[in-house]
């Protein structure tokens, strides 16, 4: 696996799925960070630019640039993690994930809980399957963190599922507009035919532009690429988002252990596990779910929708399973995309936002091999997209990206 660096070059403008028409409208909505079926799509558009292929003559079978690119009927070998905000020092890479929705703050207050479900309740509710009700266990009344990421500070507490030693708004979490802006484009539709302006069509596009304060330090947006067989150059110009604005993508040298499995907060993190017999779930990137079981998008492919358990294959020789029990998930996001080829959008898809998590219990935890069922559970999941299955075109893309967390 390789980690690479993207470095915007100017402003960004990232459509959201929501409609936009000149003529109603006044802004158009946009996102930062860009989705990574952005991202995937315009690495794949650099190196078929950087191989000198044409759209209109790409690669076929037998072809290297095939195996790893694929076409434009199907994706090859190359994978995506990411894209990830990051803060690049000359000794440290931080990640600024997104918020977990399980990590919330009281109302009207700057003080934080964190979620869990409640074994000892009884579900009240009419419903096809049924999760615990997920809560404080207590009366305060709590809301979303938004506009934040987590600190990178605090990730190893998190992870732990722990709140840490100090309880602190501004400790645990960061502003979004520490690390990036928002900056008003104004624009206006023309004429077909004449390209003049057109009378009454004056609309504004918000944009987004990194900060970068800090002499020493810069913003960065963080990618990890598998499956490319050599065939990436080591840095070169990629056209990001909305017109197509130039992005500076260059290999990380010298390439250091990931953020996500630093060994400590890995560590910490199975340990609680291991006391508990439960873990976590944490969407770092949008989850495109719902490809095989359809009646329902924000289920993970790797539940089974029946039972809601979770096969986890062999572990210390034995079968072992586990049971989601409850889930701090928000209301879907829609993505699309660009075809440049066809040079018309892609169709919508449903996706469960970045920050969804989801829990779970072992089953049988007092007869398993229960350092080998922890091993198991952070082998597959943790800095890995299995908790999506599919055609596996999405998780190619850097969808369904994952951290494993105790609770």
């Amino acid at each position: 696996m390789t980690q690479y660096l993207i470095r915007p070059l100017d402003t960004q403008f990232h459509r959201t799925g929501l409609p936009f028409d000149a003529a109603q409208d006044v802004e158009a909505s946009s996102q930062f960070p860009p989705s990574p079926r952005t991202v995937y799509g315009a690495i794949r558009a650099w190196v078929f630019s950087d191989k000198n292929i044409p759209f209109n003559g790409l690669p076929q079978s037998g072809d290297p640039v095939f195996t790893t690119l694929g076409n434009d009927k199907q994706y090859g070998t190359l994978a995506v993690k990411g894209p990830v905000m990051c803060r690049l020092s000359k000794v440290t890479l931080a990640a600024f994930l997104p918020m977990p929705a399980d990590l919330v703050k009281l109302k009207n207050h700057r003080e934080l809980r964190l979620l869990r479900p409640d074994l000892e309740a009884k579900p009240g509710w009419d419903l096809a399957v049924s999760l615990y009700p997920v809560g404080t266990g207590s009366t305060e009344v709590v809301e979303a963190n938004k506009n934040r990421f987590l600190n990178p500070n605090y990730l190893k507490e998190y992870l732990a599922g722990s709140l840490g030693p100090e309880n602190r708004y501004n400790n645990v979490t960061v502003e979004q507009g520490d690390v990036f802006r928002r900056e008003l484009r104004v624009g206006i539709a023309r004429e077909g035919a004449t390209r003049t302006a057109k009378k009454g069509f004056l609309y504004r596009a918000p944009h987004h532009r990194l900060v970068h304060e800090q002499s020493d330090a810069e913003h960065v947006l963080w990618v990890e690429m598998d499956g490319h067989n050599g065939l990436l150059p080591e840095a070169g110009v990629i056209r990001l988002g909305g017109e197509g604005r130039p992005a500076r993508i260059s290999i990380m040298l010298p390439d250091p252990k990931t953020w996500y499995s630093e060994p400590s907060a890995v560590r910490n993190a199975r340990d609680t596990v291991l006391k508990s017999g439960r873990f976590k779930l944490y969407l770092i990137t949008p989850g495109v779910f719902g490809v095989e079981h359809k009646h329902c998008v924000a289920l993970p492919d790797a539940v089974d929708p029946g039972s809601l358990s979770l096969d986890l294959e062999q572990a210390g020789g034995k079968r072992v399973t586990a049971q989601l029990v409850g889930a701090c998930v928000a209301k879907p996001i829609y993505l699309g995309g660009w075809d440049i080829r066809s040079r018309r959008e892609k169709p919508h898809q449903a996706c469960v936002p970045a920050g969804s998590v989801y829990f779970f219990c072992f089953h049988d935890w007092a007869s398993i091999d229960q350092e080998a069922a922890v091993a198991q559970v952070f082998r597959l999941f943790h800095g890995n997209t299995a908790i999506q299955k599919g055609d596996g075109n999405a998780s190619k893309e850097g969808f369904g990206f994952t951290l494993v967390g105790g609770w």
